[in-house]
C-alpha cells in the first residue's frame, strides 16, 4: 500500500492548509483519495 499526500492550498493568513490525499494497493490501483483541511496551531 502506498500513501500520498499533497498540499494544494495554503492560506497563511488564516494558518489553513488543504491537503489532496490518496491512497495505492500494490497494483498502483486507487482505493481511496480525498481532501483534508488543517488548522496548524
Amino acid at each position: 500500500m502506498t500513501a500520498e499526500v499533497e498540499v494544494i492550498a495554503w492560506r497563511a493568513e488564516k494558518r489553513i492548509i488543504t491537503l489532496r490525499t490518496r491512497s495505492l494497493n500494490q497494483n498502483g490501483n486507487d482505493i481511496a483519495d480525498g481532501e483534508a483541511v488543517l488548522l496548524v496551531s
